[in-house]
């Protein structure tokens, strides 16, 4: 039973931090990262940001179907990590409730992921730019949801085995 709580907590404290990268990906504006001899420009979801000649600027983005595609994914895949959060709260205290549903959220959770993310790297990036932090997290906070759901899977199966 112990074991149980140990995996329970440990899943928990890798959704938050799927959140939290999640979260920060999304707002992040360091997507990719465009420099030349005098300019470096930093490219996110909603805004594009410079440093022409010592200047700080930040102007909206244009929007492209691709580039909404990508946000909304995103932004699902916050709310379903989020959702999956909440659930496994209300899980600890109702202990006859099932870890699939938990980690069902979490597999939307990825798939969102994966699809705006993915959608980015095929339509959206810049050929000659290179992925900054805000992207690369967009992929850690993945892989932690897909650890997260094999946790989920392996919680089930402890608690069907007591």
């Amino acid at each position: 039973m112990t074991a149980l709580k140990i995996i329970y907590f440990i899943n928990c404290g890798l959704i938050v931090l799927g959140i939290v990268f999640a979260v920060l990906s999304t707002a992040g504006n360091y997507w990719e990262k465009i420099s030349s001899t005098s300019t470096v420009i930093h490219v996110g979801l909603w805004k594009i940001c410079g440093k022409p000649l010592s200047t700080s600027y930040c102007a909206d983005r244009d929007k492209t179907d691709a580039l909404i595609t990508t946000e909304a994914f995103m932004i699902a895949g916050c709310v379903t990590y989020l959702l999956a959060f909440v659930y496994n709260g209300l899980l600890f205290l109702k202990k006859n409730w099932s870890n699939k549903i938990s980690a069902a959220l979490l597999i939307v959770t990825a798939l969102c992921l994966v699809v705006g993310l993915g959608v980015y790297t095929s339509k959206v990036s810049e050929k000659d730019a290179s992925f900054g932090w805000s992207y690369i997290i967009g992929w850690c906070s993945t892989g932690v949801s897909v650890i997260s759901t094999i946790l989920c899977f392996t919680q089930q199966m402890e608690y069907a085995s007591i």
